[in-house]
């Protein structure tokens, strides 16, 4: 007895869509509906807290969902909280360690604030609420810089300032 064949289905192709690119006429973009769930009624914090975070996920994407952004996944929110909170921590960095974190564009040194607002777009929102919950732990976890090396500073003058930190994607 010989089965059917069957073609195989090649999975279709995703296409990523920037956070602040999806909303649409009637609808804010995914991140603001993001900053907006983690800034009301302690969310972040509560993030923070949770080991798990599979209901506060399924939470976050509802609120999507109910934007009419259907797109977003649980793991999609969990990935972009990392990367506002590693965007968060570096720029933190910058603007605690200016002398360490220097950056130059077209042989122009740029200015610490505009640095920060190139690897954090959403500072203002985030400082307020992730202020306050960052530990030294965070930085290590997201292997961000905030001392000089104990070696001399010569051996790492080659090194750009972007080097020290694991890069950020700002959709």
């Amino acid at each position: 007895m010989t089965s059917p064949s069957r073609t195989p289905q090649t999975p279709q192709p995703t296409h990523l869509i920037a956070w602040n690119r999806d909303g649409g006429e009637a609808h804010p973009p995914s991140i603001t509906v993001l900053l907006d769930w983690l800034e009301r009624d302690n969310n972040y914090e509560r993030w923070r807290q949770d080991t798990t975070k599979v209901m506060i996920r399924r939470e976050v994407v509802a609120e999507l969902k109910a934007h009419g952004i259907g797109h977003r996944s649980g793991t999609d929110v969990n990935l972009k909280i990392c990367m506002l909170e590693q965007a968060y921590l570096t720029a933190r960095a910058i603007q605690s360690r200016p002398d360490l974190y220097k950056q130059v564009i077209h042989g122009k040194e740029i200015s610490t604030a505009a640095h920060m607002r190139m690897i954090c777009e959403h500072w203002s929102r985030l400082h307020p609420l992730m202020g306050p919950f960052m530990t030294h732990a965070d930085d290590v976890r997201y292997n961000i810089r905030t001392e000089l090396p104990s070696k001399s500073w010569a051996v790492f003058e080659s090194f750009p300032a972007a080097g020290w930190w694991p890069e950020t994607v700002i959709p």
